[in-house]
């Protein structure tokens, strides 16, 4: 117990996760538009970076671990907003399955 009250107070970042939505473009398409989910507090720990060879530039990938109280519903169609960043979320981890904490593994989005 006295390990979730340590993290707890570590969770000062805001995060808001959000859900896709298909709407009608009125072209015959759709786009996507994304809905808050959820307003949370987490913890956010740098997980890993790299840098990706393209045939005319260089792309960053940063990948970011959000650790959450436990929180029904998420999946990884879903993305992260923290601050003006976006993530795209890879996985989502039930830690210890105990239905406590999630720590959720995000790709930082170029938007």
């Amino acid at each position: 117990m006295s390990q979730v009250l340590n993290l707890a107070s570590r969770m000062n970042k805001q995060i808001t996760i959000q859900s896709p939505t298909m709407t009608a473009n009125g072209a015959g398409g759709f786009a996507t538009s994304w809905n808050t989910f959820a307003t949370v507090w987490a913890e956010i720990t740098q997980a890993t970076g790299k840098e990706i060879f393209d045939a005319d530039h260089v792309e960053e990938v940063q990948n970011v671990i959000f650790t959450i109280r436990y929180l029904d519903g998420i999946t990884p169609a879903m993305r992260i907003q923290f601050c003006s960043d976006y993530y795209n979320i890879r996985s989502i981890i039930n830690a210890g399955l105990k239905n406590e904490m999630l720590e959720i593994v995000g790709e930082r989005m170029d938007i």
